[in-house]
């Protein structure tokens, strides 16, 4: 028998011993990928001629287990192609579940992160893993770990968030849960994108990102590294931008010295989709695609996704005339088949009974979507306690966009706005293309500014897909059957579309109680206002949005604002009139019975803010961690010769903080300690801080845990998340909280860029919001210490320890 087919045998041995029986040809395939998309179920262009070793699926189907069928006929027809069998690693994106037909549909990226709860990051991501695998989905091209500091950028839904500590919990918390166990039960994880692709310039996907190397590795690499260190992250995906005027998926600097010699990642590096493409066009550094993919191997690119155009065949003659090591083939081709072995694709390379049902309609993984729509929903403002919404309302009133669409619970990176993108372009791109397994296809608009509103029929076609979801107005109708509920659109999510203008301010008019939904949609292509290649110049309310809101207040003041969108809601005027506010994004499709409990008292609102909403487009960068001397944190400090609110025209403080969120009753917090009030930088601190609910109520509270450093020998930010813990209290009850810090959490890069703790003074700060800090409390670190980055501190989630 042949080592590679010998299961005792490592899957290194296996590996090492299949790829010394291959050809060239037969190594260069494994590199490729072939890509199945919209209604095509065919084999595109013929690509999988002699087998490849990855394929990717977004296709639009009728079930779980039209998809498994699919899955299964591809993976037959590769392994039928290559001489030795080979399967195929197939790979679906899914970062807020799968995109097909009864995947559980959770809540997008931004909303997860608003919950603040790792714990149900891990069980939602295994259940996404375990959908997937029922499938034959063996490969994510999930989380997202871009540090996102520009709300004009449209992927901000895709991530979570701007703070590199929340981001780090939530991504770890991620790809443990995916990737549970080995062998046949794992599904790979992909971090993406490596790496600052969430700073591009001017808020433009795929633009250049400006960032010092230091941030970068401080702030920009922290997820990668948390994730690669604590959860053995698989397989990381290259950024489209550039750094420092080079490209991320030609530079070996960024994704061979930084990714595995810096951050020690031992796993596979696919590019992102066409992305070799782009050293032809645009950036021109690359003479044509086989020069193109020849730069991106010597990177580090060990595969290419999602059609075989730099690493073709033509490779094999660039190895025949010295332009190309070969070693660098077999490099890919071994880690490749080396992450194949080890989930067992060999032995079970598709799922050959049908779909277990059981998987599909599971309690438990509805429970945790609900769970996660609800601990998203941040309560913004509740002035003269205006919710909870009391049943005894004779009449409430729903208005505006998302009042009555199910779209509205999803965002891009979903199944319904792949339908929404896939009916749009077939409804009104009459212009001809190139087949989208070669080139990358632009946003189609017929004049700058173009926006599409969503169709009927995909609204009733997403309401197919989805059976169980509600709209906000049924869920508010089927939960309060006494009120009259009534609902008149008013406005479309474009704000460009008046239809039944009159109708809503009617309606809003005779009401006890309004529910204003605000905000626009997130998706792909022109039907959507944010999302992948859909930035925005304007992150206000969009088109006449504001103008429905000013009427509406107008007429009724007791006027509950939801807001949903891909950026925090930063509109003066809604944020500065109406007493209750809150941000929900996109939940799930759950989601509004989730928030129509919130809004009348029978769940509590969980969420808190994973960005800062900034005052306006003007004011940007707004983020809670800017370093000394810049931002709003510097505005009337001594040493600054600028006005008191940082511009002369316009306060830059931030409309909401951080962190910030609110919840149906108060809490107190006394009580901080620390285990010393000196330190050896080899330590841990231990915190501990007294929360007391003095309401009448049940709540939920976030800790935040804040470090200061008091004085340092470079520039620091103002201040560091540490740690945070989500954490519930029933009337009067009362927790203690503790926080265990290893100082090399606290760890950054000198003058000569080494990791180090320094010592001096550094301050504690426990608060609920990064612009809230309740408690203070000083502690010393007595020495300096050079640490291993790759093993520091990442963060510290709180515990509730009993009171003594």
């Amino acid at each position: 028998m042949e080592k590679y087919k010998d299961k005792s045998l490592s899957p290194r041995e296996r590996a090492e011993d299949l790829l010394s029986r291959m050809s060239m040809e037969e190594k260069i395939d494994q590199l490729g990928c072939a890509f199945f998309k919209g209604k095509n179920t065919a084999d595109p262009e013929g690509l999988i001629s002699a087998g490849l070793g990855t394929i990717g699926v977004s296709v639009v189907i009728e079930s779980a287990e039209s998809m498994r069928k699919l899955i299964c006929k591809i993976q037959k027809q590769v392994m039928e192609k290559s001489r030795f069998h080979i399967p195929a690693l197939i790979h679906m994106e899914a970062v807020a579940g799968g995109l097909f037909p009864q995947a559980t549909a959770f809540p997008s990226a931004i909303a997860q992160a608003s919950g603040w709860n790792p714990g149900l990051m891990e069980e939602m991501a295994k259940y996404i893993g375990k959908e997937l695998q029922e499938i034959g989905f063996r490969h994510a091209l999930s989380p997202v770990f871009d540090i996102c500091r520009d709300p004009r950028w449209g992927r901000l839904m895709e991530t979570y968030g701007e703070d590199e500590t929340l981001a780090s919990a939530m991504s770890a918390a991620f790809v443990k849960g995916i990737q549970r166990g080995d062998g046949e039960c794992m599904v790979a994880a992909t971090g993406k994108h490596f790496v600052g692709h969430g700073i591009s310039e001017c808020g433009l996907n795929q633009a250049q990102n400006n960032v010092t190397e230091r941030e970068l590795r401080e702030v920009h690499c922290k997820p990668f590294q948390a994730a690669i260190t604590e959860a053995g992250l698989i397989s990381v995906m290259n950024s489209y931008g550039s750094i420092n005027r080079e490209p991320v998926v030609s530079s070996k600097k960024m994704l061979t010295d930084l990714l595995r010699g810096e951050l020690g990642f031992q796993g596979l590096v696919v590019s992102d989709y066409f992305a070799i493409n782009r050293l032809v066009e645009p950036y021109r550094i690359a003479s044509d695609y086989t020069e193109a993919g020849i730069m991106s191997l010597e990177a580090g690119i060990d595969v290419e996704y999602p059609a075989p155009l730099g690493y073709s065949h033509d490779l094999e003659k660039a190895v025949a005339d010295g332009r190309l090591d070969g070693g660098l083939i077999d490099r890919s081709a071994f880690r490749l088949l080396e992450l194949k072995f080890r989930m067992g694709l060999f032995e079970k390379p598709y799922q050959e009974q049908e779909v277990k049902t059981a998987v599909f309609e599971n309690a438990k993984s509805e429970t945790v979507c609900r769970e996660m729509a609800r601990g998203a929903i941040t309560l913004l403002k509740n002035e003269r306690a205006l919710l909870p919404l009391d049943k005894s309302h004779k009449k409430i009133a729903v208005v505006g966009p998302h009042g009555d669409r199910i779209r509205s619970l999803f965002g891009a990176y979903s199944y319904a706005g792949m339908l929404d993108l896939i009916e749009d372009d077939l409804n009104n791109n009459t212009e001809p293309r190139q087949n989208t397994g070669q080139k990358m296809a632009s946003v189609y608009q017929r004049f700058p500014g173009e926006l599409r509103e969503t169709p009927i029929y995909v609204e009733e076609m997403i309401r197919k897909v989805y059976p169980k979801a509600k709209t906000l107005f049924e869920a508010i109708r089927d939960l309060a059957p006494d009120c009259q509920v009534s609902f008149a659109q008013g406005i479309s999510y474009t704000g460009n579309c008046l239809a039944g203008y009159e109708e809503a301010l009617n309606c809003a008019a005779q009401a006890e109680a309004v529910i204003l939904t605000l905000g626009g949609q997130s998706g792909w292509g022109a039907v959507a206002t944010n999302g992948e290649g859909i930035d925005n110049s304007n992150i206000d309310l969009p088109g006449m949005q504001e103008k429905f809101a000013r009427d509406i207040y107008r007429l009724n003041k007791k006027t509950i604002v939801i807001h949903m969108d891909g950026r925090p809601l930063m509109n003066g005027f809604v944020t500065s009139h109406f007493d209750a506010i809150l941000e929900v994004w996109q939940l799930g499709e759950y989601g509004f019975e989730e928030l129509a409990k919130v809004l009348f008292g029978e769940s509590e609102p969980g969420g808190r803010l994973p960005v800062t909403a900034a005052r306006s487009g003007d004011v940007l960068p707004t983020y809670y961690g800017q370093p000394r001397g810049t931002g709003y944190h510097n505005a009337g400090k001594e040493g600054t010769y600028a006005s008191l609110y940082g511009y002369i025209n316009t306060d830059n403080r931030p409309v909401y903080d951080f962190g910030h969120g609110l919840s149906y009753t108060d809490f107190s917090f006394s009580n901080l300690t620390v285990s010393a009030d000196e330190i050896e930088a080899e330590g841990e601190l231990v915190l501990t801080v007294d929360i007391k609910n003095t309401g009448n109520r049940y709540g939920e509270v976030v800790p935040q845990l804040y470090i200061e450093d008091v004085q340092a020998s470079v520039i620091r930010p103002y201040m560091m998340l540490a740690g945070f813990a989500k954490t519930g209290l029933e009337a009067q009850e009362e927790k203690r909280i503790q926080f265990t810090v290893k100082m090399s959490q606290l760890a950054f890069l000198d003058e000569d860029m080494k990791w180090k703790v320094e010592k001096g003074e550094m301050n504690a700060l426990v608060g609920v919001s990064s612009g809230k800090i309740l408690l203070r409390r000083g502690f010393k670190i007595l020495n300096d210490a050079y640490i291993e980055g790759r093993t520091r501190g990442f963060y510290a989630i709180g515990e509730a320890i009993p009171l003594t």
